[in-house]
């Protein structure tokens, strides 16, 4: 008997579409979710010293559970020899047994040790040779994937789907409280941040800051089911995010908010005990303070956490400036590496994207994936500022990043202004709104005052505009049951009723977002939709044209298909010249052949 000893390395996005073909469902996030929510429940219970008495049973089901995954481990990887790896001229038989050890799973890859034990030594030979060392193996070379972590609902849904068969529930809410999916609810628990940044919308900020009783207030009647716009039968598990301002100036109060949350749901035996997640996003600043140290060392396995990195030194210096006129880079990165070191490997970035800092866009992009980050969100702000300069600018930068990601073989990296679904008109049967401040969120101000969304507050909208509050801790939330006027009025926006004829019939209109809120702030109401970042999408969408069909040209297995430019003549000339514009086809046309030749493209 002989026994190979190899470590793996896979993708985890190829992983997961792997045991999905082989199940048909997610066997392991729904298995380690489960273990995920017994293992918390333990530590709470002996950390709080409540119920005792039944963490014999509770280790039973946890044993129980853990052999469950261990089988469905086994049952992939056995798989993974017969599918991927192939037998080639050698037998099922020849696999005596297969084990692993040391399995490590983070948001990028899977790692684990493979035991296999074989009669046959030429077998073990083989399979060594077919895995490479020290590598990522790919699991489907011939298919295009990007690096992506699913949002926490979309996570949820995966594990749990019985949880989200139905779309609406008759209980608690009505009309759009009944929508299934997991909420958010957002804390301001301060508007003091200790940062300057120049393109905050947060423009009128005060020191308020909320004190334990209106929190405390806010989670009994939320767990008790008193609100319909969150409640347990809406909202299969829930978001808590905190903010501010900067959060982390208050993460003494957001402890105490948190184990507070954590008594009462358990108590309860709410569902949410289980299946909740925090989300910070953060400057860093304060991030080596003892108290978050402590805060991060008891609870960072039910976190997401952010550090806001702009991009590049020069960018984010230039942007997110210290009282003291300091930039905060250095600060932020030392921040960043500290969490990833020590509680996650989660590593992630947002870039906000300004007319004064669009000229690091290319450098900021680079430093970013030098710092090893997988997924790069890029947004450009909605608010005034943009112009034809801005937008070639853009376009520019844009070719420079998709140049660098196709000469150094990195289109798996998720660049979320590289956006895979074709630019078109938006379907006329979805009036629908991408904006969640529409009555799909829910905040609280430090006083107390409910919002639909933090954007709503004085702090983002100012004073001299109709104040939108839904209510407050003291009288209570006025929601939809209560015939909220403010509601109502969001509810009655729809995309049409929100925009003019040019932008409802945009053909590139499927690709926008925009922020009702600002439209309240700018022209006051939230039924108006600002365009002031329209030349951008333009840009944005020329880039794709140009980096998608490349990408099509050089690595035509993967079958994208052609980028087609839906831009209109007219407005693609706003922000390039001719000569480009007859590139850009060129390279369509180019692009469409290389289509034709490799059969088609993987959508038909």
């Amino acid at each position: 008997m002989y026994k190979l000893e190899k470590d793996v390395i896979l993708h985890k996005n190829q992983f997961e579409e792997f045991v999905l073909e082989i199940f048909k469902e997610h066997k392991m996030e729904r298995r380690s979710l489960d273990l995920d929510g017994i293992l918390f429940r333990i530590k709470y219970m002996i950390r709080k010293n409540k119920d005792l008495h039944k963490l014999p049973e509770m280790k039973e089901e946890f044993i129980t559970k853990a052999l469950g995954l261990r089988k469905i481990f086994g049952q992939i990887l056995y798989q993974f020899l017969i599918q991927i790896i192939e037998l080639e001229n050698f037998s099922k038989d020849d696999i005596v047994d297969i084990l692993s050890q040391d399995v490590k799973i983070d948001n990028v890859n899977v790692k684990f040790t493979m035991l296999l034990i074989s009669e046959n030594k030429e077998y073990l030979e083989y399979v060594d040779s077919r895995i490479p060392d020290d590598e990522v193996f790919n699991l489907f070379p011939d298919r295009f994937f990007r690096f992506y972590v699913d949002s926490y609902n979309d996570g949820i849904a995966k594990a749990y789907p019985e949880l989200f068969e139905n779309v609406q529930q008759d209980k608690i809410g009505s009309g759009k409280d009944a929508d299934v999916y997991c909420h958010n609810f957002t804390f301001q628990t301060s508007e003091t941040c200790s940062l300057s940044c120049t393109y905050c919308y947060q423009f009128n900020k005060t020191p308020m800051r909320m004190d334990f009783q209106t929190a405390k207030t806010f989670i009994d009647n939320l767990l008790d089911d008193k609100y319909g716009y969150i409640n347990r039968h809406n909202s299969p598990a829930i978001i808590i995010e905190f903010i501010g301002g900067e959060p982390l100036l208050e993460i003494n109060l957001t402890r105490k908010i948190y184990e507070y949350f954590l008594d009462r749901a358990y108590d309860l035996d709410h569902p949410w005990f289980k299946l909740h997640r925090l989300s910070i996003c953060s400057n860093g600043l304060q991030y080596f303070d003892d108290d978050v140290q402590r805060f991060f060392k008891d609870y960072s396995s039910q976190i997401s956490f952010n550090i806001s990195i702009d991009g590049n030194r020069e960018l984010h210096d230039a942007c997110r400036i210290q009282p003291n006129g300091e930039g905060s880079y250095d600060i932020g990165m030392i921040a960043l590496n500290h969490f990833n070191k020590h509680y996650s490997p989660e590593r992630n970035s947002k870039m906000t994207l300004a007319p004064g800092n669009m000229k690091y866009l290319y450098d900021s992009v680079v430093n970013f994936i030098e710092n090893g980050m997988k997924t790069i969100n890029l947004n450009c702000i909605f608010e005034e500022g943009w112009n034809q300069e801005t937008a070639l600018l853009e376009y520019n930068e844009l070719k420079k990043v998709a140049n660098y990601i196709l000469e150094n073989d990195l289109e798996n990296l998720y660049i979320a202004i590289f956006r895979e679904r074709q630019e078109d008109i938006q379907d006329k049967s979805y009036d629908g709104n991408f904006c969640g401040g529409l009555g799909a969120m829910l905040s609280l101000r430090p006083n107390g005052q409910f919002y639909p969304c933090i954007r709503y507050m004085p702090t983002s909208v100012g004073d001299d505009v109709k104040d939108l509050s839904i209510g407050n801790i003291e009288t209570g939330m006025i929601g939809r049951s209560e015939n909220s006027p403010v509601l109502q009025m969001m509810d009655n926006i729809t995309r049409r009723s929100q925009t003019n004829d040019i932008c409802y019939n945009c053909p590139i209109g499927n690709a926008c977002a925009w922020c009702s809120a600002l439209g309240h702030s700018v022209y006051g109401t939230p039924g108006k939709r600002t365009m002031f970042n329209c030349i951008q999408l333009i840009a944005e969408t020329l880039a794709n044209v140009y980096y998608w069909n490349l990408l099509n040209i050089r690595k035509p297995h993967y079958k994208l298909g052609v980028r087609k430019n839906n831009v209109p003549r007219s407005w693609s000339l706003l922000v390039i010249d001719e000569e480009e514009l007859k590139f850009l086809e060129a390279i369509e046309l180019r692009s469409m052949i290389s289509t034709i030749e490799y059969g088609g493209s993987r959508n038909g």
